[in-house]
């Protein structure tokens, strides 16, 4: 016989009588009938039922009652082999390096890190992983085509099985945040970005992924140019000095975490640079009908372009919302010189 299945068991009908020593006598109140509680072998379980689907096998062995029969569901499945769910494993953690995001009027802002690593080529956050997803890997990209540096390295951490795919998730979100108006009034019109990379590192070790700082080479003489594999570095130019503002036009709160350094002149930020670190070569001054058709004046600073260019395309932008378009717009000032937008 197959001892591994339930034995069906029945109560032996010499233990059912009506006067019973042994066991409580229950009686029902409206059909008059009787009952008492007895295991699957007849023996008395008073005050016990709660046995019954307890976790605890009660087969008759050690000293345990006998609950493996139908009448108790074979003791609600307790002596049946019992199968632990699988238990999640946690991933491997690697710290990988990330390139500090621009802002802070930088192209590296590593202030914005939560931590901070010196390598062999600047600082560089480090960081294990990208919101609830630990990193498997670490990376290295070359990009092309990047807005105003045309070229740039980037150190990025992947939660995939390849560097490959985390880095075309890169180009694809850089693709679609499109390019600012500055860059597009500095090129023909129609003009797009053309984003492309190349995986240089794919490494699964902690902090593997450092970005070189060698130069490339000359392909007659073989040897380093002053040019580097993966350019990082800030611009070496310092920037003129423009009013960028007013205050209740660019939406200013606080001039001095929102003015470069602090700087500011009643009621204008006084700025070399955009927020992402590229130095300006032009100050502009613009009036404008607002969206109440009240006369608006603009300062700003461009990296790139011309004045004229930028508000063409400025109110093209805003003029897709009713709420902020302008319209009749001129250039009163367009000037390259130190604060040579002065709205005095």
């Amino acid at each position: 016989d197959d001892q591994s299945q339930p034995q069906y068991l029945t109560l032996p009908s010499a233990r059912l009588r009506i006067s019973d020593g042994e066991c409580k006598l229950s009686y029902f109140q409206w059909s008059a009938g009787m009952s008492m509680s007895r295991d699957c072998k007849g023996e008395c379980i008073d005050s016990q039922e709660s046995l019954v689907g307890d976790f605890f096998c009660d087969n008759g062995q050690n000293f345990r009652r006998t609950f493996t029969c139908a009448a108790y569901n074979f003791d609600n499945h307790d002596c049946e082999p019992r199968i632990s769910p699988p238990q999640p494993t946690t991933r491997p953690r690697v710290n990988c390096y990330v390139s500090c995001p621009e802002g802070d009027w930088r192209r590296r802002s590593c202030g914005r890190c939560k931590k901070v690593k010196e390598t062999g080529n600047g600082a560089m956050c480090l960081e294990s992983s990208a919101g609830s997803l630990s990193y498997l890997g670490c990376c290295v990209a070359k990009i092309s085509g990047v807005e105003y540096w045309n070229e740039s390295c980037m150190a990025f951490g992947r939660v995939g099985t390849t560097c490959s795919s985390a880095l075309e998730h890169i180009l694809q979100t850089m693709r679609e945040a499109g390019p600012s108006l500055a860059w597009q009034a500095a090129r023909p019109a129609g003009t797009n970005l053309k984003l492309s990379g190349e995986v240089l590192v794919d490494c699964s070790s902690d902090a593997c992924n450092n970005i070189t700082k060698d130069k490339v080479l000359d392909p007659r003489t073989r040897l380093p140019t002053d040019t580097p594999v993966c350019p990082v570095a800030e611009s070496n130019k310092v920037g003129i000095s423009c009013f960028e503002g007013p205050w209740e036009v660019t939406a200013v709160k606080d001039p001095y975490l929102e003015c470069q350094a602090g700087q500011n002149r009643w009621n204008f930020c006084l700025n070399t640079k955009t927020f992402n670190g590229r130095p300006f070569i032009r100050c502009c001054t613009f009036l404008y009908l607002n969206a109440l058709d009240r006369r608006e004046c603009r300062f700003l600073g461009l990296p790139g372009g011309s004045c004229e260019r930028y508000i063409g395309l400025l109110q093209a932008n805003l003029s897709s919302n009713r709420y902020t378009k302008i319209s009749q717009p001129l250039v009163l000032n367009s000037c390259e010189g130190d604060l040579c937008n002065n709205p005095l």
